[in-house]
């Protein structure tokens, strides 16, 4: 017979003893530490005292430039200036980019987190003395949570464009535009890794008669945009 005001809490089960031995239990990892892995397996390590969010993920943005007035080393100077502000400053993701100088336009590619993009577009078009320099602008592509960056570094290079094979008729069709902007943007992309692959990132590109020409199978053989304004 049980006592007044005693409780009958069930008997705790005894702890069975899992341990095998000479097998070590295994390292037990959280979402956070695999998401960690991952930005560090794609040569992204984010810093610790800054949040991860989604806007600190990967963008491309691809620009063309109308040039105006300035010589060309006036031109990269000034974008240099504008990479190093956003980069010096808080951001969550550098900046980084490659920037291809012609007589009548200049292509750049920025690669970066949405809001450092944002932010050296604002400071570029709030600047009166960079904008009277600079003409009509042409976004071809904004690409978003791209895998990793196409290098470290921001560069810049001066050259002079390819003689057109064909005239560019700038009331062309949806597909034929689509066609050339994709020849543009493989072609920079090419042009990008032959210029990391010869080792001229490390030293200041000099300005040449034409830059190196990947081989390219597609229809138009020129990078196709210095008649496009």
């Amino acid at each position: 017979m049980r006592l007044v005001g005693e409780v009958n809490y069930p008997k705790r089960r005894q702890k069975k003893d899992l341990h095998v031995e000479g097998v070590p239990e295994p390292v037990r990892e959280t979402i956070y530490d695999i998401v960690l892995k991952n930005f560090k397996l794609a040569g992204r390590v984010p810093q610790y005292d800054k949040p991860l969010t989604n806007r600190s993920h990967f963008c491309t943005e691809l620009f063309i430039w109308e040039n105006i007035l300035p010589p060309r080393e006036t031109i990269s100077q000034m974008f240099q200036n504008i990479i190093n502000k956003v980069n010096d400053e808080y951001c969550l993701e550098k900046l980084t980019g490659f920037l291809l100088i012609y007589t009548k336009c200049f292509i750049h590619i920025v690669e970066g987190d949405e809001d450092s993009v944002n932010k050296h577009l604002r400071l570029l078009l709030d600047n009166e003395m960079y904008m009277k320099y600079l003409g009509t602008l042409k976004l071809l592509i904004c690409v978003h949570h791209i895998n990793q960056r196409f290098q470290n570094k921001w560069t810049s290079y001066n050259g002079t464009p390819s003689k057109l094979l064909e005239e560019i008729n700038v009331n062309s069709s949806l597909q034929d535009t689509g066609r050339h902007i994709y020849n543009c943007i493989k072609k920079m992309y090419n042009l990008i890794f032959l210029y990391i692959e010869n080792g001229s990132e490390d030293q200041h590109a000099e300005c040449v008669e034409s830059p190196p020409r990947p081989s390219i199978t597609d229809d138009d053989d020129t990078l196709g945009v210095s008649n496009r304004f």
